[in-house]
C-alpha cells in the first residue's frame, strides 16, 4: 500500500491519469446508444485506485486526493460536447469540504454529477444534507453510486433524494437469467420513478444483460459492452451490432476512482 509520503507527492504533482467511461441511453431509438455523460476514473502508475484512496484515507489525505482527481478530470473534460455531463466520485468528506467549489471551477454546475457510494458512512445526515442542498441549489446533481453492492438502505435514497441512482454491477451480472435480480432492479426502477431520479445500470457486459435491462425499462447503462474507460477522445459508446464481448470477466472500472 502507498505510504503517506507517496500519497502527498501524488497529490502535489498530480501523478495520475484520468480516463472516461461513457454512460449511454440504452433506450435510444435505433440502438444508437447516445452518450449522456462520462464517469471519470483515476489511474495510477503503480497500484490500484482503491489502494491509493485507502492509503489516502489512512493518512488523512483522502479529501486532498479526491479534490486533485476532480480538478484533473475537469481539466481533461474541456473538449467534451456541452450536452453531456461529467460524473465525479466523491466521499462525504469531500462533498462537505469548503474547497470543493473551487475544485469544481471550470465547468458549468449543470454538467456535473457527484457520485456518492451507497456504502459510505454518513455520521451526520443533517450536516451532509445541508451541504448537498447547497450543491443542488447551485445546479450540481447528486448520484447514489454502487447501489446494492453491499447493502440497500432505501432510507438513503428517500432522505438524500439523488438525481441519479446507479445500480451496482453485482445486480446486473447475469440479470437475464436471475429472477431475483430482475425483481430487485425493477423495484429500483419504480423507486427511481417516484423520486424522479434517473436510473443507470452499471457493469453491462453481455447482450443478454443489455436486452433484459431494456425490457425492464432501464433508461441508461454503463459497462464494457457499451464502452470501455479511456482517453476522452477514444471513450465513444459502442453502437448496436458492433458490441465486442470483453475478454474474461474482469472490468477495468472495478477500480472505481
Amino acid at each position: 500500500m502507498p505510504t503517506a509520503v507517496e500519497v502527498a507527492q501524488v497529490i502535489e504533482s498530480r501523478a495520475f491519469s484520468v480516463v472516461y467511461q461513457p454512460i449511454v441511453d440504452i433506450q435510444d431509438p435505433g440502438g444508437e446508444h447516445r452518450t449522456v455523460g462520462y464517469e471519470a476514473l483515476s489511474r495510477f502508475a503503480n497500484g490500484s485506485p482503491p489502494a491509493w484512496f485507502s492509503a489516502a484515507s489512512s493518512a488523512g489525505l483522502r479529501v486532498g486526493l479526491e479534490l486533485a482527481a476532480i480538478r484533473s478530470a475537469i481539466a481533461g473534460f474541456q473538449t467534451a460536447p456541452e450536452n453531456v455531463y461529467l460524473a465525479l466520485n466523491s466521499s462525504v468528506e469531500t462533498l462537505c469540504s469548503p474547497f470543493l467549489f473551487d475544485s469544481l471551477d471550470g465547468i458549468a454546475p449543470n454538467r456535473v454529477v457527484l457520485e456518492l457510494p451507497e456504502d459510505t458512512l454518513i455520521e451526520s445526515y443533517e450536516q451532509t444534507k445541508v451541504h448537498i442542498d447547497r450543491l443542488v441549489t447551485r445546479g450540481y446533481r447528486l448520484a447514489m453510486d454502487d447501489l446494492a453492492r453491499g447493502r440497500i438502505d432505501l432510507w438513503y435514497l428517500v432522505r438524500l433524494r439523488p438525481a441519479i441512482i446507479k445500480i451496482d454491477l453485482s445486480m446486473i451480472r447475469d440479470i437475464d437469467v436471475d429472477p431475483s435480480k430482475q425483481s430487485l432492479v425493477n423495484g429500483l426502477r419504480l423507486l427511481g420513478d417516484v423520486l424522479r431520479a434517473e436510473v443507470v445500470a452499471e457493469g453491462i457486459e453481455r447482450e443478454g444483460e443489455l436486452e433484459h435491462l431494456q425490457q425492464l425499462g432501464i433508461q441508461f447503462g454503463q459497462g464494457y459492452l457499451l464502452g470501455r474507460p479511456g482517453p476522452l477522445d477514444e471513450a465513444a459508446p459502442v453502437r448496436k451490432g458492433t458490441h465486442r464481448h470483453p475478454a474474461g470477466r474482469r472490468r477495468l472500472s472495478v477500480a472505481r476512482r
